[in-house]
């Protein structure tokens, strides 16, 4: 449970990924909230979904949004990337999801935050 006895969705406690994404696409996506961020890393990739819901049926969503949502994901963790892309679509549940991977030297499995 977070502060206020709300849970918290984003699981940063999970990994500290969560949270700096978070930080980095705040406010970015206008007319979306975020609602879940999910991180897959290991030897040298990082792959980071974020999870977002429409305010309004008329919220659009431009291509240079997602595309300066992945420069603010990698400029905040201070990564460097050999290779980076985005994906777009919807998931079960009707949420739009930005997949994001990245290539890196600098990238490294989660060690000591396994639950």
């Amino acid at each position: 449970m977070g502060a206020g006895g709300v849970a918290n969705p984003f699981g940063v406690l999970e990994d500290p990924i969560k949270d700096v994404v978070l930080a980095a696409v705040a406010g970015l996506f206008y007319g979306f909230r975020v609602v879940r961020i999910s991180v897959f890393r290991d030897v040298g990739e990082l792959r980071v979904s974020v999870f977002l819901k429409p305010s309004s049926q008329s919220s659009s969503l431009s291509a240079w949004d997602v595309l300066e949502a992945e420069e603010r994901i990698a400029g905040s963790l201070g990564i460097r990337v050999e290779l980076a892309h985005a994906r777009i679509g919807v998931s079960e549940d009707g949420l739009l999801v930005l997949h994001y991977s990245f290539r890196s030297p600098d990238i490294a499995p989660l060690r000591g935050w396994e639950r």
